[in-house]
């Protein structure tokens, strides 16, 4: 790779053998782990799937649900409302197109809720490394999408 450093390479290298073995690991854990920016991995990470014809189809979020919730320390039920109603998100097209860490994160908080386990958006945000404002948005329109009528 003509023009890029070793260690960006590397890096780049690490989050596609992580996404091509459904291994959930975002940029940002990518980023941290390795010191490289999270745009110079995507930069280089975009450059080797398309000289390589990689043609990954982007994380699912339920992927993330059981790494999240055992951060949180969360019970097991709630990891299971979590991934229904992502799977429900899913059959009405509600995933295709959005940041999946976000909206894992969302169906997370939303699980927490109606289990009665409810951790803040802002622990959730710490452990999805998102902000908490991309879990509101995601959980408002989850929220609407799937008539789930919570009021917080």
């Amino acid at each position: 790779m003509l023009g890029k450093n070793i260690e960006s390479v590397t890096a780049a290298v690490l989050y596609s053998a992580c996404r091509q073995c459904n291994v959930p690991r975002t940029l940002y854990e990518i980023s941290s782990a390795s010191g490289i920016s999270r745009k110079k991995i995507g930069k280089v990470y975009k450059h080797i799937s398309q000289e390589l014809g990689f043609n990954l189809a982007p994380a699912s979020p339920i992927e993330y649900v059981p790494r999240f919730c055992s951060e949180l320390r969360l019970y097991d039920g709630v990891k299971e409302k979590a991934v229904q109603i992502l799977n429900i998100a899913s059959e009405k097209g509600f995933i295709n197109g959005h940041n999946p860490t976000s909206v894992a994160a969302a169906a997370v908080y939303i699980a927490s809720i109606l289990c009665n386990d409810k951790k803040t958006q802002q622990e959730i945000a710490n452990a999805a490394h998102v902000s908490p404002a991309n879990i509101r948005k995601n959980f408002k329109n989850l929220n609407e999408k799937l008539s789930l009528g919570i009021v917080i």
